[in-house]
């Protein structure tokens, strides 16, 4: 399995099963709120996308993406409950409060030079304005599918 990162259909849904979208389950343990900038995957940068801010997440659409996904190359950020609603909408800002959860949902960009094997390990950084972004590497065996 690859997650794909050619981006075959700029700016679509993905037509493989989510294959070109990874989603990051983060916590702000700080009491102080934090704005995520950056998300780099494989040193390739993402930003927040402003088009995806306050839209219901729904992947069930087809299509260009019109802030139902983020765009190729940028992230948006859900909450982890969403209340009682069936719909899932993504934060109208890119601020994580502090002492929260959340999920980051990344389209990934169409610049990363391959395709990435899900044996294979990711680095990600996470840049929210502190003075060294936050990175993990995600070790072979440790993504899930």
């Amino acid at each position: 399995l690859l997650l794909t990162t050619g981006a075959t259909q700029t700016d679509k849904i993905p037509s493989q099963g989510g294959t070109e979208i990874i989603v990051l389950h983060l916590r702000n343990t700080s009491i102080n709120s934090v704005f995520l900038h950056n998300v780099f995957i494989n040193n390739q940068g993402h930003t927040w996308d402003t088009v995806a801010a306050g839209q219901d997440l729904d992947p069930t659409q087809t299509g260009t993406i019109n802030g139902e996904l983020p765009r190729d190359g940028k992230f948006s950020i859900i909450p982890i409950t969403n209340g009682t609603g069936p719909m899932i909408t993504q934060l109208a800002t890119n601020e994580v409060v502090g002492d929260v959860e959340v999920r980051v949902i990344v389209k990934l960009s169409g610049n990363i030079p391959q395709d990435i094997g899900m044996w294979d390990s990711l680095r990600i950084l996470v840049n929210y304005g502190g003075t060294e972004p936050a990175e993990f590497i995600v070790l072979s065996g440790d993504a899930k599918w």
